[in-house]
């Protein structure tokens, strides 16, 4: 059991964007600091903030991340989510880290392309792939 009696965040798949969410949901809870409100203000921002520091790191790097994947992209957003969330903590050295040590592969294709950072680019006037890599576990249409 970790901080207010939940579940380890080590036996939470960071990758599991359910579980992620869940974990993080109940510890900002316990925390005091889940306002849902702001919590979708600030994904919100989070998405803009990702997609142009990826965008930034690729060009500086010659290259054009045209796609990432879902897995990686959304673990980062939900990271820097958490890291505004206590930035005043921060500053005093009381934030709590980020649950997790390990990072996603930015490659990782598992749940396809990640659609909002294909709409960043699209609202940036980037190019972006004709056929984004689908989610293999969306619905099927008929």
């Amino acid at each position: 059991m970790s901080k207010y009696g939940l579940q380890d965040p080590s036996e939470v798949n960071p990758f599991d964007e359910k579980a992620r969410i869940q974990w993080l949901s109940a510890y900002l809870r316990a925390d005091e600091h889940y306002y849902e409100k702001r919590l979708i203000e600030r994904y919100r921002l989070a998405v803009k903030v990702v997609s142009a520091k990826l965008h930034e790191k690729a060009t500086e790097q010659g290259i054009e991340a045209h796609d990432v994947g879902r897995v990686f992209f959304e673990y980062f957003v939900d990271k820097t989510v958490w890291m505004d969330i206590y930035k005043p903590a921060a500053k005093i050295d009381l934030a709590p880290g980020w649950p997790w040590k390990e990072n996603p592969d930015s490659k990782d294709m598992s749940e396809g392309s990640s659609l909002k950072y294909r709409a960043w680019r699209v609202e940036n006037n980037l190019p972006v792939p004709e056929n984004p890599v689908p989610d293999p576990n969306a619905p099927t249409t008929q």
